[in-house]
C-alpha cells in the first residue's frame, strides 16, 4: 500500500518561482500466510485430510511443508491419505520469496486424529522373581484422549503411581507385589470404543542358599587333583635320585675295597703282618751284604794274605 508515484514541491522565496519532482516508489510485500483449515484439523482414523496455504505477496512465492522439523512437501496444498495415529501432530508451511531472502513468514496447523483407543500389545507374558514389585505399564492412543483403568488379581498390594497425558495418548503406570502368578488387565476407553491389554506375570522362585557353596566345592575338585598329581611326582623323582646315590656309593665302596684300600677281617691283619716281616728282612739282607763288602775292602788294605793251607 505504500508504493506509488511520489511528487516533491518546492518554492523560491525571492523569485517565487515553483519547482516540481516526482518519484515512483514500489515496495516489495509478502503477507501472512493463510492455513486451510486453521489452528486445529480433525480427521477420522483411516479418512483423507487436505490442507493449503497461501500468502499474498509483491514476487513469486516458494512454499514448503514440515512436520515437526522434518520436510513432507512442497506447493500450496497438502494431503494426507488414510490417516492414522502417526499421522498427527504439527504441520507447518513455510512461505519465502526466492529473490528477496528477508522476505518470509509460517503459519502451524495441529492435526488430531478420531479413533478408538489402541493399545500396543493385547497380550504380554513376563517372568519376575516373587517377595518383589512389578511395574506394569500401559499405553493407550486414541483421540478423544482414552481412561485407562486397572484390574489386578493374585495381589493384595498394588497401585497406580503414573497416569499422565502423552503425544496422541494416555500413559499408566501401576506397581504390584509378587506373591505368586499374577494376571492384570488395562483397559482404554472412550467415546468411540475400548481396548484391553493383558499381562500375565509368572512367579521365579528364591534360589535356596545351598546352591552357591555346591557350585564352589565343583569347581575346586579338579583342583585338589592336580595338587595330588604334582605331589606324587615329586615323591617319584626323590625316590629315584635316593637310588641313584645309593648305587654310586656302592660303586665307590667295591672300588677302593679291590685296591685294598679298606681292610677287612683276619687275612687283612695278616697281610700287614707280612709286609712288615717283609721290609725287616730286606734290612738285614742289606746290612749283611754291606758287612762283606767292608770285610773285603780291609782284606786288600792289608795285602792279598793266602791262607794257610794254600803255602
Amino acid at each position: 500500500q505504500d508504493s506509488g508515484l511520489y511528487r516533491c514541491k518546492s518554492l523560491d522565496l525571492e523569485t517565487f518561482d515553483e519547482y516540481t519532482g516526482d518519484l515512483d516508489i514500489f515496495v516489495n510485500y509478502l503477507e501472512e500466510a493463510v492455513l486451510t483449515p486453521a489452528a486445529i484439523a480433525f480427521v477420522e482414523e483411516g479418512q483423507d485430510l487436505s490442507m493449503s496455504c497461501n500468502a499474498l505477496s509483491s514476487q513469486q512465492t516458494n512454499i514448503v511443508w514440515l512436520k515437526g522439523d522434518q520436510k513432507i512437501g512442497k506447493g500450496n496444498t497438502m494431503t494426507l491419505t488414510n490417516a492414522s495415529f502417526d499421522t498427527a501432530g504439527q504441520y507447518t508451511c513455510k512461505v519465502s520469496v526466492p529473490t528477496l531472502p528477508d522476505l518470509k513468514t509460517s503459519s502451524t496447523l495441529e492435526v488430531r486424529v478420531q479413533g478408538a483407543p489402541r493399545l500396543s500389545s493385547p497380550r504380554l507374558k513376563i517372568e519376575h522373581r516373587v517377595e518383589a514389585f512389578v511395574n506394569l505399564t500401559c499405553v493407550a492412543q486414541g483421540y478423544p484422549l482414552p481412561n485407562i483403568t486397572w484390574d489386578i488379581t493374585s495381589s493384595k498390594t498394588w497401585q497406580v503411581v503414573m497416569n499422565r497425558k502423552v503425544k496422541q495418548g494416555v500413559i499408566s503406570v501401576v506397581t504390584a507385589e509378587m506373591t505368586s502368578d499374577l494376571t492384570a488387565a488395562c483397559k482404554a476407553t472412550n467415546d468411540l470404543g475400548e481396548m484391553t491389554q493383558h499381562f500375565i506375570i509368572s512367579a521365579i522362585p528364591l534360589e535356596p542358599p545351598t546352591t552357591a557353596p555346591t557350585t564352589t566345592t565343583t569347581v575346586a575338585q579338579p583342583h585338589m587333583k592336580k595338587n595330588k598329581k604334582e605331589g606324587n611326582g615329586v615323591i617319584i623323582v626323590v625316590i629315584i635320585v635316593c637310588i641313584l646315590l645309593l648305587a654310586i656309593l656302592g660303586s665307590v665302596l667295591y672300588f677302593l675295597y679291590k685296591k685294598g684300600k679298606i681292610p677287612c677281617g683276619r687275612s687283612g691283619k695278616q697281610d700287614l703282618t707280612k709286609e712288615k716281616a717283609s721290609k725287616d728282612d730286606i734290612v738285614v739282607e742289606l746290612k749283611a751284604e754291606k758287612s762283606n763288602e767292608q770285610a773285603g775292602l780291609l782284606q786288600g788294605v792289608n795285602g792279598d794274605k793266602k791262607p794257610p793251607n794254600n803255602q
